[in-house]
């Protein structure tokens, strides 16, 4: 079941979530200690918590999943263990409460907003 979630989470919103537009990444920058709320095209609604490390947390449902993010050529890309790296493009960093659209460079499109 985690992997079916997990699954459907990744296919549906990354990874933007992602996903975003935020800070210098790698770990560091404006995105290190933010959290964005991402909304897939089919409703569902993830949670992302940025660690100044490089770590990304993930909180949809009642599964929390952990991997990595870095900001590479003004994409935000996430690695997730079993998935491939996801990218969505970094035009700008965000204002809290803004929201934005992104499609990933493997097809997936998301609401983004700052929390």
């Amino acid at each position: 079941m985690r992997t079916t979630l997990l699954t459907a989470f990744l296919c549906g919103s990354l990874t933007l979530a992602g996903c975003a537009t935020l800070g210098l990444g790698g770990g560091g920058g404006g995105l290190a200690g933010e959290t964005l709320r991402m909304e897939t095209a089919r409703g569902q609604t993830t949670h992302l918590l940025f660690q100044g490390d490089g770590t990304v947390r993930a909180a949809f449902g009642e599964s929390v999943v952990t991997g990595r993010w870095e900001v590479v050529n003004r994409n935000l890309c996430f690695y997730w263990t079993g998935a491939p790296r996801e990218c969505w493009p970094y035009p700008a960093p965000f204002r809290p409460g803004e929201t934005r659209t992104f499609t990933s460079d493997r097809g997936n499109v998301v609401r983004v907003t700052r929390q």
